[in-house]
């Protein structure tokens, strides 16, 4: 959590120095001023591909129907989507016959060190993870930051697609948890035994969505990404360490959070990208 909280500073911290550092060079007109100031708002504080968010009735509607197109997805996709989804799915179904000797590596493998690690990054894929964009919208109306409150309502938005499609899958698949399970191959009937919550994991589906949220934001800085997928996948892999989880659980939960916050982001840019025009 500690790791999380001086991450979003760092974003914070970068973003308000950007604007701060730009030099606003005197102008001989008060327009040239304007001009100017208003030029490294643009460039600094809301990247040209990804359009300004307001939480108002339009944001919502939007939100809905991004939600909508992304959960139907796969009655529009091509060969090649089909190709790459065949490919995770016999990686996962591959990983699953291994789930029960990865479990075994973990429960027999832990020590002080890691014990103390697995409690500091647990947390992000939980409560805390799902308010880290709602409290940056209300950090951004706060500062008057509209980059801020951008990330934290477009965050927000690929959080609660990715949840709900999480928790969709959580309650068609019942899988038993590995503590409670001797086998990786105990499932349930669809909507019934509530502790069958095991597949896929909504730990490693926040903690994926936060750092691809993240890594989207700020392609300009490269350590971004890999610091947010460290954290991310330290937290995704705490799971099988505290036996909350098989290993193929937080495969899948990852490759969602990961997969549906492009989606959202991509569809954001496509909306921002202007009308082609022909000479």
């Amino acid at each position: 959590m500690i790791c999380l909280i001086r991450f979003l500073l760092s974003c914070s911290l970068s973003t308000f120095l950007s604007v701060g550092s730009s030099p606003v060079h005197a102008q001989t007109s008060a327009q040239d001023s304007l001009s100017q100031q208003q030029y490294i708002v643009k460039d600094s504080l809301q990247p040209a591909r990804l359009p300004p968010e307001k939480l108002n009735k339009d944001f919502v509607v939007t939100g809905i129907k991004d939600g909508v197109a992304i959960a139907a997805s796969p009655l529009r996709w091509q060969k090649k989507d089909w190709l790459k989804f065949s490919a995770l799915a016999g990686g996962v179904g591959g990983l699953m016959l291994l789930d029960k000797e990865i479990k075994s590596i973990f429960q027999h493998n832990q020590n002080n060190f890691t014990s103390s690690v697995a409690p500091g990054v647990e947390p992000i894929g939980n409560i805390y993870g799902l308010f880290v964009f709602p409290a940056m919208y209300v950090t951004g109306l706060a500062i008057k930051n509209p980059h801020v409150e951008s990330i934290g309502l477009r965050g927000s938005k690929a959080m609660a697609i990715s949840s709900i499609i999480c928790f969709a899958g959580k309650n068609l698949i019942r899988r038993q948890r590995p503590d409670a399970a001797t086998t990786p191959f105990n499932y349930a009937p669809p909507f019934s035994k509530v502790k069958y919550s095991s597949f896929p994991s909504a730990h490693s589906s926040i903690a994926f969505t936060l750092a691809t949220a993240f890594a989207m934001e700020f392609p300009d800085k490269k350590w971004v990404a890999p610091v947010a997928y460290s954290i991310a996948s330290l937290t995704a892999l705490s799971r099988v360490y505290n036996n909350r989880h098989w290993a193929s659980d937080i495969i899948v939960g990852a490759a969602l959070g990961h997969f549906v916050t492009k989606a959202v982001y991509n569809r954001g840019q496509k909306k921002n990208r202007p009308a082609k025009t022909f000479m």
